[in-house]
């Protein structure tokens, strides 16, 4: 509106200067005599020019509005900004939410289940397993005699000399496993020697020349 009045008032001064130099003698000659259409028309004039002053004040307000203040700042670009550093935080935030609930989750799934521990497991391996009994035989001819070498219990090498057979050995254990051997040099012309495991025999042996020789081996009960 401050506008359209300084317009109008731009033009009625015009006039009044056009009229006042039509009317001088110094300006020269001028219709003198149309002062009061003068008027007419400067006020015609200046309704005109207030009219388009008007459309344009209307034209540029919302262009005006729009720009940013000089000093300070558009709040729309302030909050996109403060979301730009905000995010990556926020991310990494869930992130770490979410894996804590599903390691919670899992742990309780999986961790209710009862396992034994190692002292258990301990405590059963230490049970004693059934014992074995395990025999050597050496055998020959009545009244024949033999130097014989075996494994004892412990597997240690044993030896003794001139034996009159028959010759038994027994061990009794309760290891997983044991390896039995026994060699046997005779006097007569017939030696034989058996390996037996509760009662089975597990592997035989006879020799027959002069002197026989033989040996019975057990690698695993």
């Amino acid at each position: 509106m401050q506008l359209d009045v300084r317009a109008t008032e731009t033009a009625r001064a015009w006039i009044r200067v056009k009229g006042v130099q039509w009317s001088n003698p110094t300006y020269g000659p001028g219709p003198t005599t149309h002062s009061r259409k003068d008027r007419t028309l400067a006020d015609r004039l200046a309704v005109d020019v207030a009219s388009w002053a008007l459309l344009v004040d209307h034209r540029l307000a919302p262009i005006q509005q729009s720009r940013p203040r000089r000093g300070g700042r558009n709040l729309g670009t302030t909050f996109v900004g403060f979301l730009k550093r905000l995010w990556i935080p926020l991310v990494i935030v869930a992130v770490v939410v979410a894996g804590g609930l599903t390691v919670s989750r899992l742990h309780g799934i999986f961790g209710s289940e009862k396992r034994p521990s190692y002292a258990d497991t301990r405590q059963q391996d230490t049970k004693p397993f059934n014992p074995k009994h395990v025999k050597y035989e050496v055998f020959g001819p009545a009244g024949a005699m033999a130097d014989i070498s075996y494994f004892d219990a412990n597997g240690e090498p044993q030896h003794i000399n001139g034996v009159e057979l028959p010759w038994t050995f027994d061990i009794s254990t309760t290891l997983p496993s044991i390896v039995g051997n026994v060699v046997a040099q005779g006097n007569s012309d017939s030696l034989g020697c058996r390996i037996l495991v509760d009662g089975v025999v597990k592997t035989e042996r006879i020799s027959h020349e002069l002197n026989a020789f033989t040996y019975c081996v057990l690698t695993a009960t």
